[in-house]
């Protein structure tokens, strides 16, 4: 019975902290709108590993392409966490973009029709965050 039990132990299992009551998330798709896409990607590689914002990337296919494309090292960062399934119309958005929901409730696509969104992003961090 002891064996079973150390058997199933996950002992390289990474503490997890609920950051979304706190601060902004930012929902990644697995693809759509490859230049926005593309920026979100590169806002998440400069922010990795913040305590101000938290990333959600969507519908990952394959892990291990997200590793050769984001860093090996990208899901060991505690802001940074996978999800799959249908979180897009919970938002009110079409899923075809990368987005932004701050906690007040507020949800902001990033497209070409909203391209100031990371930029509104980065100053609600510079006065927000506690760092």
């Amino acid at each position: 019975m002891f064996l079973i039990f150390m058997g199933c132990s996950n002992s390289n299992s990474k503490e997890i902290e609920d950051f979304s009551k706190k601060t902004p998330l930012v929902y990644i798709p697995n693809a759509g709108c490859p230049g926005c896409i593309s920026f979100a990607e590169e806002f998440l590689l400069r922010n990795k590993g913040s305590k101000c914002v938290s990333f959600i990337l969507v519908n990952v296919l394959s892990e291990k392409q997200l590793k050769i494309k984001l860093g090996y090292d990208i899901l060991d960062y505690l802001n940074i966490t996978l999800e799959n399934g249908e979180i897009f119309d919970q938002y009110g958005v079409s899923g075809f973009y990368p987005f932004i929901v701050y906690s007040t409730g507020k949800v902001d696509e990033i497209s070409p029709e909203n391209q100031g969104a990371l930029k509104s992003l980065e100053d609600y961090l510079i006065s927000n965050c506690d760092l």
